[in-house]
């Protein structure tokens, strides 16, 4: 199992918004993570993780909170190898959930269900008689 990496790439133009970006970001960042914002293109991420470099993968949704995704698929037409072979499914590290992403999700559902203290200051109490 390779060593928790140094960096986490996110690409928020699509796939997050700020309240997921800010989580997922600060969350890294507590565990010495440097999170950074950048275009990550799908021919550039299918090389790193054919190569090894990209070894762990996760989806992270307001409802869904953090996912690991153990595979994708890229239609066959829309992606070749560098050896010209199309690639289809790939594996992301060994298709399982991986332990940066074990680790961020127990840390972010903790923090959402109580039983880890809020560092972030996320959540807020609404009390019974709060409501109309």
């Amino acid at each position: 199992m390779p060593e928790l990496p140094e960096k986490l790439f996110l690409n928020m133009a699509k796939a997050l918004f700020w309240v997921e970006r800010n989580s997922v970001m600060g969350l890294a960042k507590r565990r010495g993570i440097k999170a950074e914002e950048r275009d990550y293109y799908f021919k550039d991420f299918h090389a790193d993780a054919m190569s090894g470099e990209v070894f762990e993968v996760f989806a992270r949704g307001t409802a869904g909170g953090l996912i690991a995704v153990g595979s994708l698929y890229c239609s066959p037409d829309e992606m070749k190898t560098s050896n010209g072979t199309t690639s289809g499914e790939f594996l992301t590290g060994n298709g399982e959930t991986g332990d940066l992403t074990k680790k961020l999700m127990l840390a972010l559902l903790g923090i959402q269900d109580g039983t880890r203290d809020d560092p972030f200051g996320w959540l807020h109490k609404i009390w019974d008689e709060d409501l109309p």
